[in-house]
């Protein structure tokens, strides 16, 4: 006779919560942003992101009003992994809502938990079309 044996462990794997897509991420904020390719903002953005030009200038050595749509997406992609990255280093977890509030109040404004209600509601719709999509 076997010597009784004590029951399999079990395990669980669980899956990693996903990463949130920053391509996904940018096509959410370009549909908030509600812009053209080439339409510039009240306060100099520019185009379907409605990317500052000192943030353009950061990623991008192509003109910015004359950017075709690859480009916009990929400034914008970068702009994002950058916001990532700060977000991740100041102990922010990975959502659409932090995500988009950091476009557009600045990350800054995320750490300090200092942002205007009109950058909350823009977050929080940015964060619904991601969920819806987007």
């Amino acid at each position: 006779m076997p010597p009784d044996l004590p029951p399999p462990a079990i395990v669980f794997h669980l899956p990693a919560r996903p990463q949130l897509c920053l391509d996904r991420m940018a096509e959410a904020i370009r549909l908030v942003e509600n812009s053209g390719w080439r339409q510039r903002g009240k306060y100099g953005e520019w185009g379907a992101f409605q990317i500052m030009p000192s943030v353009w200038r950061r990623y991008s050595r192509h003109l910015q009003w004359n950017a075709t749509e690859a480009e916009q997406r990929r400034v914008a992609r970068k702009y994002l992994e950058d916001i990532r990255a700060e977000l991740h280093r100041n102990g922010f977890p990975d959502t659409p809502f932090f995500y988009a509030l950091a476009w557009n109040a600045g990350v800054r404004a995320v750490v300090a938990r200092r942002a205007p209600a009109r950058k909350i509601d823009y977050a929080e719709r940015a964060a619904n079309t991601y969920a819806d999509g987007g």
